[in-house]
Parts: C-alpha cells; sequence; structure tokens
C-alpha cells in the first residue's frame, strides 16, 4: 500500500523516533589545566582593569558597496 494511501495516523505511526545524539564530556583535567593557564594570563596581564576598548567605525564591505551603488543606479534610471 503507496504511504499516500494511508490515513495520517498510520503514516506518522510508522516514524522511528531517534535519541538526540549528546556530545562528549571534556575530561576534567582538560578543564582545569585551560582555567589555570588562562587565569595565569590574565593575572600577568597588567592594564586589564583599564581597558576601554577601541574606537568606534564604520566599515562598509564589497556586498553592501555594491548594493548600494545598485539602488542609487536604479533611482537615477528611473
Amino acid at each position: 500500500m503507496n504511504a499516500l494511501a494511508k490515513a495520517p495516523g498510520e503514516i506518522s505511526a510508522q516514524v522511528v523516533q531517534t535519541l538526540p545524539a549528546t556530545p562528549a564530556p571534556i575530561p576534567t583535567e582538560a578543564r582545569t589545566t585551560k582555567g589555570q593557564d588562562y587565569a595565569s594570563r590574565e593575572a600577568s596581564a597588567k592594564g586589564l582593569e583599564k581597558f576601554e576598548g577601541g574606537s568606534t567605525t564604520v566599515w562598509i564591505g564589497g556586498s553592501t558597496l555594491v548594493v548600494v551603488l545598485l539602488v542609487i543606479l536604479i533611482v537615477v534610471l528611473i
């Protein structure tokens, strides 16, 4: 019998449910080693409390430039 000819309940009953994959846990020694490395680097870096961030800049990518030029071209031609 074709799947299209069956009732909706029969079709959903045939679906096999799978369990979601669970990621492998990170070994404890790897977590603590990386954390200790990060903590030591952070402690040795001077002036972190004075950091204010970079300057504000506007970055126009090539795709944005092409879209803007196309819009201007269409407006001029109409």
